[in-house]
């Protein structure tokens, strides 16, 4: 079997630059107003009612559907309530529906409850590892006496600990009943819930608690996490503090100088001038990294995304463009391992699972790679990438007729994919004499 010349698909190209807009906070690309944020969200929200052995014994509390076939986020410490008997979740329509307590995790006070029935819309899981000081939050919680408000803030401190855990901070209202409130950002994806209000030296703030610490516990019960994290042909939106000053103010003006730079040289530069500036800019490190691997400078690529992880370890972007370039670079072992990590970052991102089928292939494990590509088309059976490395796995595998028809659902996902005349072409000698010529 010739296989030859066959090259993988990813779910796009490497990372470049973006823009830092200077003591601004710079929207998503595919940014929208809080109106259509609410609107697209609010009959995911949820009023979680939990009523004792007397009707009178009630307690309110926030939640978010997280999968139509009847999955709820909120927090355990509002579901763990002593003397609650029964939950009742109550959405905007005015239907109510029965709610069992699935699973509560005390260390990151998360719950999971399950409607009896269907639901009829689900938040989309995002991710907030791109929030910094100054991002944008639209909340939509459910106090007493105040089902369904929505609430717009920004992200006051995203490196919050407290009760020796992370947590992001907010200026979003609080009041009793809030909660487990679904928090989105800009692109409206579910980025948090909120966790509770505290005071920091007298002054009141809200915490949020991430959704990225959610994530396991949502894989466990096979809730698909659509991951939003900066990718491989994403930008990083990184959005700097409201009131930067000094060697950050440094940082910040050279890192944006060489995002907009043309060239690899003076990119290479001003981020490393605003690193001399400040060690821990994770977005000038990726950046970096970003530039040496364009230029082919693998080791110092490798390098700076390594300083980037150190800083952000729970940053997807990192490990996916990390392992693309220790594949590049034929270093196996430590591409499993980068990808290994992406997918227990993110779970239920089908191009992950699909980065580490597609190093299990290149070693040869081609079992191990079809398990991968499989566990992708799992959670979406249009993935286009998985499909066409799936069909090249079963190539390797002597599988010409299921090789074919994972090529034609590549074809299907991206008719007007540019290589559609050679992977037709790859059809019909797998289907006229079971194995492939060189391309």
């Amino acid at each position: 079997m010739r296989t030859a010349g066959l090259r993988a698909v990813f779910g796009g190209v490497v990372l470049r630059g973006s823009v830092l807009a200077f003591l601004l906070a710079a929207p998503l690309a595919n940014a929208l107003d809080t109106e259509t944020i609410v609107q697209q969200n609010r009959l995911a929200s949820v009023v979680v009612i939990g009523t004792g052995a007397r009707d009178d014994d009630v307690v309110q509390a926030s939640g978010c559907v997280v999968d139509k076939a009847g999955w709820i986020l909120a927090t355990a410490h509002q579901v763990q309530t002593n003397g609650v008997k029964r939950y009742i979740g109550r959405l905007d329509d005015k239907s109510e529906h029965i709610l069992t307590v699935v699973e509560t995790s005390p260390d990151l006070d998360l719950a999971l409850l399950k409607s009896a029935d269907p639901l009829p819309a689900a938040s989309v899981i995002g991710d907030a590892a791109h929030l910094r000081g100054g991002s944008a939050l639209v909340a939509i919680t459910t106090p007493e006496n105040l089902e369904f408000t929505a609430a717009r803030g920004m992200v006051t401190n995203e490196r919050r600990t407290y009760q020796n855990r992370p947590f992001l901070q907010s200026d979003l209202p609080f009041s009793q009943g809030s909660s487990g409130g679904p928090v989105f950002d800009e692109s409206g994806a579910l980025v948090g819930v909120v966790f509770g209000r505290i005071d920091i030296e007298g002054l009141p703030a809200t915490l949020i608690c991430p959704i990225n610490r959610a994530y396991p516990l949502l894989a466990k019960h096979g809730i698909a996490v659509s991951n939003t994290s900066p990718g491989s042909g994403e930008e990083i939106k990184a959005i700097p503090a409201t009131d930067a000053s000094g060697t950050r103010l440094a940082a910040m003006r050279a890192y944006n100088q060489g995002v907009e730079s043309k060239t690899p040289q003076d990119k290479e530069r001003l981020y490393l001038a605003a690193l001399e500036s400040d060690p821990q800019f994770f977005e000038a490190w990726f950046n970096l990294g970003v530039t040496y691997g364009a230029e082919g400078q693998a080791d110092k690529a490798i390098a700076a995304y390594r300083k980037a992880e150190l800083i952000r370890p729970d940053a997807v972007a990192v490990q996916r463009n990390l392992g693309r370039v220790l594949l590049k670079a034929k270093r196996m072992d430590d591409v499993e391992a980068c990808f290994q990590r992406a997918v227990q970052l993110a779970p239920g991102d089908p191009s992950v699972h699909n980065d580490l089928g597609e190093a299990y292939r290149q070693s040869g494990k081609y079992d191990r790679a079809e398990a991968s590509f499989l566990k992708a088309l799992s959670m979406n059976a249009d993935y286009a990438p998985a499909r066409y490395n799936l069909g090249l796995a079963y190539v390797a595998l002597n599988r010409p007729a299921d090789a074919a028809q994972n090529f034609e659902g590549y074809l299907k996902a991206k008719p007007n994919a540019p290589d559609a005349e050679h992977v037709r072409a790859w059809i019909t000698q797998l289907k006229t004499n079971g194995k492939l010529d060189k391309p």
